[in-house]
């Protein structure tokens, strides 16, 4: 008997990371919690707005990482530790990340491996340099006084 693949999405994967790079905040908003300055901005692939991809905040200097995915424009805004909160101010490392996750049907290629029938097959929708914070090139400065405005201009 065949037991049924569980699929999880890489954006639930990274919802999930950013939670715990966030940490728990003890119940009450603003206890032992920073305070976040709204974060927002636009991720742009060849010219065109990438819709549904995953944009992560990785701080360089303290321990509260920010996320948020694209709309249909390509715009997101971040959150920390409630929606669309923002994020704390400081130094990021960004990483961008779109992909899209299927059964295989047996012999279909993705990350450039063979994947038996009913693995999961995960193909990359955006460059993957872009989802390695070592190999992504793009970072953002988040400032108290703002704008934190910020366009991520991604190609080949």
């Amino acid at each position: 008997m065949s037991r049924p693949v569980l699929l999880i999405t890489p954006v639930l994967c990274a919802l999930i990371a950013v939670g715990l790079l966030s940490g728990c905040g003890g119940g009450q908003p603003g206890a032992d919690r920073p305070a976040v300055v709204p974060v927002k901005g636009l991720v742009l692939y060849d010219g065109k707005p990438v819709e549904g991809a995953m944009v992560v905040f990785q701080p360089e200097k303290h321990e509260h990482g920010a996320a948020g995915l694209t709309d249909a424009n390509g715009a997101f805004r971040l959150r920390t530790f409630s929606p669309d909160d923002g994020a704390v101010p400081g130094e990021f490392k960004v990483t961008i990340r779109k992909t899209q996750t299927s059964a295989s049907g047996g012999g279909a290629e993705a990350d450039d491996a063979e994947h038996p029938e009913g693995q999961a097959v995960e193909t990359w929708l955006l460059p993957k340099n872009y989802s390695n914070p070592a190999t992504s090139g793009l970072t953002a400065t988040v400032t108290e006084g703002g704008p934190n405005e910020f366009k991520f201009e991604l190609s080949n």
